[in-house]
């Protein structure tokens, strides 16, 4: 199941997209920007169109690893 990562005037208002990007990397939210990087890497060799994912899981990743990517804690 690819969860949908929404910004913007439609988005749902109950939906929390860096709580919901940090859950996708698996990562507790306010993860270090080191542990985002090294969740998105080894998100990416599962789910990279080149490694027999999908395209849309694809964009899931690369929107919850910008989400989660400006939310990281220093």
């Amino acid at each position: 199941d690819v969860p949908t990562f929404t910004h913007g005037p439609r988005s749902n208002a109950r939906a929390d997209p860096v709580s919901e990007a940090f859950d996708y990397l698996d990562l507790s939210r306010g993860a270090s920007p080191e542990a985002v990087r090294t969740a998105y890497r080894d998100r990416v060799k599962s789910v990279h169109p080149d490694h027999g994912g999908s395209q849309a899981e694809f964009k899931q990743l690369q929107e919850a690893y910008a989400t989660a990517r400006e939310h990281a804690s220093e």
